[in-house]
């Protein structure tokens, strides 16, 4: 019983630092991207902290958008983890 349990929240932590991992490459990408594309290598202050605050905003805008794209029912009834909705269609 124990042992199923100590599995379960290993395999939480594994997810927690994939997702979180996932988020750092998506903050130094886009701040990177928006920093040497978008501004073009200004060296105004204020262009490197703009660019830096979009990138830590856009886990943020992702963590709430994938999970609702990610849960949306099927035409069957199944959202995309396999689940069956109990919700009637509108």
């Amino acid at each position: 019983m124990f042992v199923d349990a100590a599995e379960r929240y290993k395999g939480q932590y594994v997810q927690f630092a994939i997702v979180n991992l996932l988020a750092l490459v998506q903050v130094w990408l886009i701040s990177v991207g928006l920093l040497q594309l978008v501004f073009g290598h200004r060296l105004w202050m204020t262009s490197g902290n703009l660019a830096h605050g979009i990138g830590v905003v856009s886990p943020i805008l992702t963590s709430y958008f994938a999970p609702q794209n990610a849960t949306r029912s099927e035409p069957d009834g199944q959202d995309l983890a396999g689940w069956k909705s109990t919700q009637t269609p509108l």
